[in-house]
């Protein structure tokens, strides 16, 4: 027979672990320690699971290859390691171990028929069945009956020596499973027991269904099976942060980077206006209604939905999900998709109340139902607070996807219209409303005529004045009076009525009109300022009377430039990155300063932006106005040509614009053939050697596989497919495991500053914060800035959602990182902790750091506070040091380091000495800086 049976059971075992490890990733259980003995004669090894109760169970589980009913000689020998009697003790002891757990037997065996067997192992009752040992696995149960175990012969003799009460315990606990289903060992043509975890797997985790489309339940299925293996030949012990990293899944409903496209600087509160859309709000949410809030482009829309979130915060559950955070956004193709709004109005939910989404199947999946269950089971938890959805910018969504959807399976159709009426079909619960933000449209055709429809009015003067006050307009009015007796009241009201009268209260033309009264900022290029451009109020009345909207302000803007200049400033609108004014010049080679004169002329709606270039349109209004006016699209190709050949110029996989933007350009642009040329074989090597984060990859890959499915270009699109594969590969393996390790060399190579430019993309972290964090290090350790509070606030936000265990060490590596940032960054107002006792001196906060008990590796923590602070406070700070340890260790490492330190400073020799006054060390260490063995004995005796 030879070791067959032995692998088939071994085979089978791991199957049915990976049953149980779909409970492990689903959150019903915290762990599962797989084929480990808890003491010698231990019978039940094989799973011992921890629930999420806290309670326990405990399988033993036993394979045949055939269809034979269950024996008494299964039970009176032992060679199945079965023997009754020994079970029972073992039993005894593992009941001690873990009082109250219960425990299982699973076989594949089918229900007993031998008399003998049958009148002492009965089936349970139904009042007291548990069910099967493993969900979605059929199976029969039976206890053995105490009473019957006494009577009968052959247990009777054996059970002889075994107590009434460890009998009845026993008997109690232990509960018998039959008729499990076969097995075929291919996942791929699966038998029942596979088909049972297949089901489960794509019902209860949501393989296949958004965001994890690209995982197959057989892929899952493999990876738990692989899982079980491991567990059983080394780890034993399987948790949640060491299981979903092997599925491959997204955990986090494929939610993208949350932001607000609200500038809190400039914005004006509407209390009145948010009190009738609460109101509204409040009044739906009585019967799971919707509420749709609409106005026109600029009017204030998401101030709005901003402002509502904040004034709910309180009492209420709000998540809002913003569609459009501007052009520059890296997620904005993903923003849009009904499956991220929902994802991100999940991953929202499920960090209010996190124990809600325990409840919900499948438990990663973002689909209408999964967000209508979590919505409910809110509800159920947290019943005393209502929870208000909040979509804002629907109306960017056909915009930013287009009219099609991009498949070359799928008619046309309008996303946006698609994303409104999954939004409103969605069977919300009392208590639970929807918020729906957007221009108006016929996308909003498919919302139900019961729902509560609002307009968003425009801004009165009260607000227009606010607005100009935040603007500096009326700063800017007492500054410029010529008259030091004008009255700085009359010359605000002036220009509030201005305002009022150009924009009739649009708020995004209100603001156009103050940036206007104010004047141009720098870095518009050396350009001569226009006639009267010293006074405010000057500045408004140029705007003509006429111009009632942001089209005619729009139209007045454009009318004074030439051609050249016309084509320079559209660039700006049609093309979505920030450029520099003299990147414009390069563009667009103009004599003279007629590229600053232009900047100039429309400053207005020019906004500066943080990181590569510089100047952008400050609203995508602007945009809309400018292809609408080209009605033949030549003009607006002829800016996108130039401006995609300048981008080519620069290279495609160094220079982070154009590997953003340039496959945008091109396919827009139909040069189809240079578009696939950009998607070579060594993509993928040559966008990781240019330092491309892996959204930028995303994103590049997305764009051009939309083109290629469009065209029905199978080559590019495979290529792209595969790409996007290898691409997850990088993200999920290479980054971590080579990448950031390397951190060092990748610094040498490439050099500090591109590691750092590489790591923000116009004022937005690039990488995840866990690996863009360490990347940090590495670059301040070579002696560059690093973009650290870009990267500790993302830390800050994603720690605690982590749900991934990247090992201790992984974790040590980042706790210094984020320790060197925060030395960086000592004035940041989240890291002052006790900001009401007395400040601590610097060599004080040295030696708090050094006495906490969660300092796992002082000497790595020491090299770190070294390099940021100095010889001098770590000095300072050994008298603080309350642990002798952590003293002995302090005074160790800067003897090691005396020598790197200058000045009047304690020898290598006075160091060490005092390191052994203050505690045990490494004597090795001691003698290495000039200390006798005699004089280790004179100070300190060796014990």
């Amino acid at each position: 027979m030879g070791l067959r049976p032995t692998h088939l059971g071994y085979a089978y075992q791991d199957l049915l672990t990976a049953l149980r490890l779909v409970d492990v990733a689903v959150g019903r259980a915290k762990s599962v320690l797989v084929d480990t003995k808890m003491f010698t004669g231990d019978r039940f090894d094989d799973i011992t699971c921890e629930w999420g109760t806290g309670s326990r169970e405990r399988l033993q589980i036993k394979h045949t290859d055939h269809d034979r009913a269950l024996s008494v000689e299964s039970f009176t020998k032992d060679n199945r390691g079965l023997r009754l009697d020994l079970l029972f003790s073992s039993m005894d002891h593992g009941l001690t171990l873990l009082p109250g757990a219960s425990h299982r037997l699973v076989v594949r065996d089918t229900e007993p028929e031998a008399p003998d067997l049958t009148r002492v192992l009965r089936p349970v009752s139904t009042s007291t069945d548990p069910g099967p040992a493993l969900q979605g696995l059929s199976s029969k149960r039976f206890r053995f009956d105490a009473a019957a175990l006494r009577a009968h012969a052959p247990w009777k003799e054996m059970l002889a020596g075994t107590s009434d009460d460890l009998l009845n315990r026993a008997c109690a606990s232990l509960v018998v499973d039959t008729n499990l289903p076969a097995c075929s060992l291919n996942i791929r043509e699966p038998g029942p027991a596979e088909a049972a975890l297949l089901r489960r797997i794509t019902e209860e985790l949501g393989a296949g269904r958004p965001p994890n489309r690209h995982r197959a339940a057989e892929e899952v299925a493999l990876a738990l099976i692989e899982t079980a293996k491991a567990a059983r030949s080394r780890a034993g012990t399987v948790m949640v942060e060491d299981l979903l990293p092997r599925l491959g899944l997204e955990v986090d409903f494929g939610a993208v980077r949350e932001g607000h496209p609200v500038d809190r600087a400039t914005e004006v509160t509407r209390p009145m206006v948010l009190t009738g859309v609460v109101a509204a709000v409040e009044d739906a949410a009585q019967q799971g209604g919707v509420v749709v809030v609409t106005g026109a482009p600029g009017v204030g829309k998401s101030w709005l939905c901003e402002q509502l979130g904040d004034e709910l915060r309180q009492t209420w559950l709000a998540v809002r999900h913003h569609c459009w955070l501007g052009a520059a956004d890296s997620d904005r193709e993903q923003r849009v998709l009904t499956e991220v709004v929902i994802g991100s109005l999940l991953k929202q939910l499920g960090a209010a109340v996190p124990e809600a989404l325990a409840q919900v199947r499948p438990r990663y999946a973002a689909t209408p139902e999964t967000l209508t269950a979590a919505a409910t089971a809110v509800r159920g938890l947290v019943p005393d607070r209502p929870i208000a959805l909040i979509v804002d910018g629907i109306d960017h969504v056909s915009r930013v996807l287009g009219y099609s959807t991009g498949s070359a399976f799928r008619a046309q159709a309008d996303p946006a219209a698609h994303l409104v009426a999954d939004l409103t079909g969605l069977e919300l619960p009392p208590g639970v409303v929807l918020v729906l933000a957007s221009q108006p449209g016929p996308h909003l055709e498919a919302v139900d005529a019961s729902a509560c429809r609002l307009t968003v009015p425009p801004l009165n003067r009260v607000e227009l004045h606010a607005l100009a006050d935040r603007l500096g307009v009326l700063a800017a009015l007492a500054s410029s009076a010529a008259d030091p007796g004008t009255d700085s009241t009359v010359l605000a009201e002036a220009a509030v009525a201005l305002i009022e009268e150009r924009s009739r209260g649009n708020a995004l033309y209100a603001t156009y009109l103050c940036r206007q009264a104010v004047g141009p900022v720098p870095g518009l290029g050396a350009a001569p300022a226009p006639e009267g451009v010293g006074d405010p109020l000057e500045r408004l009345r140029a705007v003509p009377s006429s111009a009632h909207d942001l089209d005619d302000y729009y139209a007045y803007l454009l009318d004074g430039l030439t051609p050249g200049q016309r084509s320079a400033v559209s660039m700006l609108a049609v093309c979505d990155f920030a450029v520099s004014a003299e990147e414009l010049e390069e563009i667009f080679p103009l004599p003279g300063m007629q590229i600053g004169a232009a900047l100039t002329s429309v400053a207005p709606i020019v906004a500066q932006q943080p990181g590569i270039g510089g100047l952008k349109i400050h609203h995508e209004s602007f945009s809309r106005f400018i292809r609408r006016i080209d009605g033949d699209h030549r003009w607006v190709d002829q800016v996108r040509s130039q401006a995609a050949d300048w981008l080519s110029q620069r290279g495609f996989f160094t220079d982070p614009r154009a590997f953003r933007h340039l496959p945008e350009l091109l396919a827009v642009l139909g040069r189809d053939d240079e578009l696939a040329l950009l998607i070579g074989p060594d993509f993928l090597s040559r966008a990781v050697a240019g330092l491309q984060p892996p959204q930028a990859i995303v994103h590049t890959l997305t764009v051009v596989a939309r083109r290629a499915a469009a065209r029905n270009d199978w080559p590019t699109l495979v290529r792209c497919i595969e790409l996007s594969r290898a691409r997850a590969t990088y993200e999920d393996e290479g980054l971590p495991g080579s990448l950031v390790p390397y951190a060092d060399v990748l610094v040498a190579l490439s050099g500090a500053d591109r590691v750092a430019a590489s790591l923000m993309y116009e004022g937005v972290p690039t990488m995840p914060p866990r690996w863009g964090l360490e990347l940090c290090a590495a670059v301040d350790r070579a002696g560059h800035a690093a973009p650290w509070e870009a990267y500790l606030t993302a830390w800050d936000e994603a720690r605690d959602g982590e749900r991934v265990h990247y090992g201790s060490e992984s974790d040590e590596s980042v706790f210094l990182a984020e320790l060197r940032g925060r030395i960086r960054l000592p004035g940041r107002p989240a890291d002052d902790p006790e900001p009401a006792q007395v400040p601590r001196t610097l060599a004080q906060r040295v030696a708090r750091f050094l006495d906490q008990e969660a300092l796992t590796s002082s000497e790595r923590a020491l090299d770190v506070l070294l390099d940021c602070l100095g010889f001098v406070p770590l000095l300072e700070s050994a008298e603080y040091v309350d642990r002798p340890d952590r003293r002995t260790a302090l005074l160790l490492h800067l003897a090691d380091a005396r020598d790197g330190a200058g000045g009047a400073l304690p020898s290598a020799r006075m160091l060490a000495t005092a390191a052994w006054a203050s505690g045990r060390c490494d004597p090795r260490r001691l003698l290495r800086h000039g200390l006798a063995a005699a004089d280790l004995g004179l100070v300190r005796p060796i014990m």
